[in-house]
């Protein structure tokens, strides 16, 4: 995405997402560093909650936080939440949860005993005893 001339666009990929729309009233969205205003018109809307949230770049303020190196959020001047633009975080599949979350779709962060890589136990006393032996040998 961009926030060329003040007004921020998410990216064509998000543009094209079936929850994004670009028609709505204008938003001022400010950087909590340095204050700078900037307006957006994109909202991305929860299709089972029909929640609808101002899109904002997922870097923050590209200036501001490459001068602090850390992300400079957005303070939103709205009662909409906001969501960051990227597409893990927008895009959902038919049972309305992220893409990579949902066990119905085999998403990647789904383990083999269907649940969210995470959350398993099973994976976790797996992944823990074979990386013990990794540091053992090493």
């Amino acid at each position: 995405g961009t926030t060329s001339g003040g007004v921020y666009c998410p990216s064509e990929k998000v543009r094209r997402l079936r929850f994004v729309s670009g028609n709505h009233e204008k938003v001022e969205m400010k950087c909590r560093h340095c204050q700078q205003i900037f307006t957006s018109r994109w909202r991305w809307t929860h299709p089972g909650t029909g929640q609808m949230h101002i899109l904002v770049p997922h870097t923050g303020h590209r200036r501001c936080t490459k001068q602090e190196g850390r992300k400079s959020p957005w303070i939103i001047a709205s009662q909409l939440p906001s969501k960051i633009d990227t597409i893990g975080n927008t895009d959902l599949c038919p049972h309305h949860v992220q893409k990579q979350n949902c066990k119905h779709c085999k998403g990647r962060n789904i383990c083999p005993h269907s649940r969210q890589r995470n959350h398993c136990t099973i994976c976790k006393v797996t992944w823990t005893s074979s990386r013990a032996k990794q540091v053992k040998k090493g």
